[in-house]
């Protein structure tokens, strides 16, 4: 998959998908940015052109959502037909390679296409929308002062950077929990296939001691696990609040100095926050395409162009089919032999015979 190649599927469709997630998402930028003037309209007691802004930003958010929804549609179609392109060139490498296993064939054609589309079809619109998404704030955040793009940098990083410090930690508790499951489910095993003899000798406690303790681990494991994910929730929670409180401080610093309009200390929080998910957002879509790397690599390995004889089933030119002394010796030792017959053009023929005495291996032969 590549998206070179959903391009080429419909060009005009393609771009006019594209086109609607730029207008959709300007779109959304300016609903935000009307907040602006009229939060100033309310500190001038203008009750009326609050309003009248208030209207314009909700009319911006129904246009917003009518493209963005459409796009959505008519990607889903394009990626449809790109997906239907790519089953047809599998289905051929498959028949050009007699591959008839029904496991892999299925997981070609459905499960890995199916994780290829929310994994990297998905992803490139939902990565591009969200950069649009952050552009557009940090462009705003920049007309109001620089200032506030500089804190809201830092603050993006911070959000960035901070789970990689529990990473290690919250991997290391999963781990345990995963081993502590693994000895629980061992020692229910062994146990329960001794279970008839500590029925017969009435040994229920030493049976109901060794599940306990190992419950008790994984218990002691789960609530651990718990407790980590916990912690580093709260530790970054608490961050983004003292990093709005920073950001809001500034905000009231700028507008007391002259520097911002009362409606942008309003919004600012809003772009902010715009920027910050923004990128938390465009980063995940983006690992996820990533994370398709391999399985990108072998659909596109199933794609390669391959030869296929003309169709020979044409039966109006066969007079009649005719099988002479035909015999099959197995490696196992094992012979099949066939009587002599004729069928003529038009003919049905009834086969019958009990499983494994050749029916299918005469189809073969």
């Amino acid at each position: 998959m590549s998206i070179t190649e959903i391009f080429k599927v419909n060009k005009a469709k393609f771009i006019l998908i594209f086109l609607m997630v730029i207008i959709g998402t300007t779109v959304d930028a300016a609903s935000q940015y009307l907040m602006t003037p009229a939060f100033n309209q309310l500190k001038k007691m203008n009750l009326f052109g609050f309003i009248i802004f208030i209207c314009l930003a909700i009319g911006c958010d129904l246009v917003r959502l009518a493209l963005i929804t459409s796009s959505d549609y008519l990607y889903g179609k394009q990626s449809q037909s790109y997906l239907h392109q790519i089953r047809v060139k599998i289905s051929r490498y498959f028949f050009k390679n007699e591959i008839a296993q029904t496991a892999k064939v299925q997981n070609e054609l459905v499960a890995n296409l199916d994780q290829l589309t929310q994994n990297y079809l998905k992803p490139i619109k939902n990565g591009f929308m969200y950069l649009l998404s952050v552009l557009f704030s940090i462009g705003i955040l920049f007309s109001f002062n620089w200032l506030l793009v500089v804190m809201t940098v830092i603050l993006t990083a911070i959000s960035l950077f901070l789970p990689k410090t529990f990473e290690k930690m919250t991997s290391s508790a999963t781990i345990k929990v995963t081993k502590k499951n693994e000895k629980f489910l061992n020692t229910l095993a062994k146990w329960m296939s001794g279970l008839d003899e500590l029925r017969r000798y009435a040994s229920f406690n030493i049976f109901s001691e060794s599940v306990n303790q190992s419950a008790d681990e994984y218990k002691k494991a789960a609530i651990h696990q718990g407790a980590t994910i916990a912690i580093a929730d709260m530790i970054t929670f608490v961050v983004n609040i003292v990093g709005q409180m920073l950001l809001m401080v500034l905000c009231a610093y700028l507008y007391l100095q002259g520097q911002i309009v009362f409606g942008a200390v309003i919004t600012t929080i809003q772009f902010s926050s715009t920027v910050m998910n923004g990128v938390s957002a465009f980063v995940t879509e983006w690992n996820l395409i990533k994370s398709t790397k391999d399985l990108n690599k072998e659909i596109t390995n199933l794609q390669a162009p391959v030869k296929i004889a003309p169709d020979q089933h044409q039966v109006k030119k066969i007079n009649r089919l005719e099988v002479k002394d035909l015999a099959l010796q197995f490696k196992n030792g094992e012979y099949l032999s066939y009587p002599d017959f004729t069928v003529k053009q038009g003919e049905k023929i009834l086969l019958t015979g009990d499983s494994g005495t050749g029916k299918s291996t005469l189809f073969k032969l």
